[in-house]
């Protein structure tokens, strides 16, 4: 049934009218981030089992600050740097778990943006993701993101490949991204793929995404569906406030200051 409503929401608010599109418009995620990430949280965050396109940081126009809190029990903090001329563009951020067991990290990311392709490169600590976008700038949209873990790293010999496609226009986005993840090591071997249909629709200073994953196969573990939902508001030309629910964590907020 929850899928049934989410596709009846992509069919009926999609714009009949549109043309060619100049950037990212999408300051809030939507999907997975493969053929459409938000230019707010470059290097940090994504949905997907792999990280957001890095092609993201050439969308950048200047220079970019975020600030991250998220949590339930427990609560997070991280910071997303970015500065971008809309073809180079460079994002480092860094984010500190407070979860039993996790690790804080730093990663960064460099993209180019040629005609109609754009290319991405991202490394955290063992992890690195190659990102690709397809007519970029365009109403239709292609990408594609490849991660890889070290397997001499301190963590889980680890790989992520994710593909999808955008129709983007000025008032809204429509994202259908999927990725699998593949993992093993002495103690533990997965295998799992996931689908995200997503849609943002932007209104004035305001913008709300709605997004849906489906696992469609999962191996060792068992993953829950779930609906996740993102909403931002820019009252000023300079700042941006978004919060999203189910996202990172139970709650997530992001202030994000464009120079």
């Amino acid at each position: 049934m929850r899928r049934i409503v989410l596709l009846a929401i992509v069919v009926f608010s999609c714009p009949v009218l549109g043309q060619q599109t100049s950037a990212n418009l999408n300051q809030v995620a939507v999907s997975q981030g493969i053929s459409s990430p938000a230019i707010t949280n470059t290097a940090l965050f994504s949905k997907g089992f792999t990280k957001e396109n890095p092609v993201a940081a050439s969308y950048q126009n200047g220079y970019r600050a975020t600030g991250v809190a998220d949590g339930s029990d427990t609560t997070s903090f991280g910071v997303d740097l970015g500065v971008g001329d809309t073809t180079y563009g460079m994002a480092i951020g860094a984010y500190s778990n407070s979860c039993d067991g996790c690790e804080a990290f730093v990663r960064g990311a460099l993209s180019a943006i040629w005609g109609g392709f754009g290319f991405g490169f991202g490394v955290q600590e063992d992890l690195y993701t190659v990102g690709m976008l397809f007519n970029p700038n365009g109403m239709h949209r292609v990408g594609v993101v490849a991660e890889f873990e070290d397997p001499n790293g301190i963590n889980n010999n680890r790989n992520a490949f994710g593909v999808g496609y955008s129709f983007v226009l000025p008032q809204f986005t429509f994202s259908l991204d999927m990725s699998k993840q593949s993992l093993e090591n002495d103690l533990l071997s997965d295998s799992a793929v996931m689908l995200t249909p997503g849609v943002a629709v932007r209104v004035d200073v305001f913008t709300v995404s709605l997004s849906y994953d489906v696992f469609l196969s999962n191996a060792d573990r068992t993953y829950n569906e779930q609906l996740w939902v993102g909403v931002s508001a820019r009252p000023f030309s300079n700042w941006e406030f978004t919060f999203y629910g189910e996202y990172v964590d139970r709650w997530t907020l992001m202030t994000t200051y464009f120079f």
